[in-house]
């Protein structure tokens, strides 16, 4: 990563910006944390792709988290997933506002995504937000649907950096990254079925019930 003099001026490109303003006073390049970001790896058997494109949420966590009130980060999908990856919120955390999107048209299969708060922080370890991927109707056992961070692509605007306290911290300051995906596994029932331990533990069926997907199909 590059190093950038200390104490810059925060400009954002009018392209890339999202539809909200963000009070920073400085910014610092020398590192004094270090995020660490992962995208979820999930194994997604063949049969449950019931749609031409099947839509699959990979959380995406942090950890050593300083409390931040914005963060950007940039990722890249593998070239078999031919549609636009693009970051979700993550509901159940109310105190980011939102997650953006942004695309440039010299970047293939690239995608800024920004999740913020405002004057909110988020400063627990866990899921920031989700990334949507569609699997196509063709997958096969064995193929992987990548997606990963990088830095290759940065430009202003477009790259990493938090807010913390009004203040810029730009991508010396995270640590480790760790991509994610979805690979493709042999079929697996739709449905669990449940032992009657009320017929003495026997294996009888009792009932049918849904197993809960780590996938959405929206």
């Amino acid at each position: 990563m590059r190093i950038r003099s200390l104490l810059i001026a925060v400009i954002f490109s009018i392209s890339a910006a999202l539809p909200f303003t963000i009070k920073t006073e400085k910014a610092f390049a020398e590192a004094e944390y270090a995020i660490e970001l992962s995208i979820e790896t999930i194994e997604l058997p063949r049969n449950w792709i019931i749609t031409p494109k099947y839509k699959v949420k990979l959380a995406v966590s942090i950890s050593n988290n300083p409390g931040v009130s914005y963060l950007s980060f940039i990722a890249k999908n593998t070239d078999n997933i031919t549609d636009l990856i693009k970051g979700m919120k993550n509901y159940e955390e109310l105190s980011f506002r939102g997650v953006g999107n942004s695309y440039f048209r010299e970047y293939e299969n690239v995608v800024r995504i920004s999740t913020y708060g405002d004057d909110v922080y988020y400063d627990t370890d866990g899921i920031m937000c989700y990334i949507e991927v569609k699997i196509p109707n063709d997958a096969e056992v064995g193929d992987f649907y990548g997606v990963d961070f990088t830095t290759e692509y940065q430009r202003e605007g477009f790259e990493f950096y938090f807010i913390k306290d009004g203040i810029r911290y730009n991508e010396e300051n995270f640590g480790k990254l760790t991509g994610g995906g979805v690979r493709i596994v042999d079929d697996a029932p739709l449905y669990a079925v449940e032992t009657d331990y009320s017929n003495g533990g026997n294996d009888n069926v009792s009932e049918q019930q849904d197993r809960e997907q780590p996938v959405s199909n929206e």
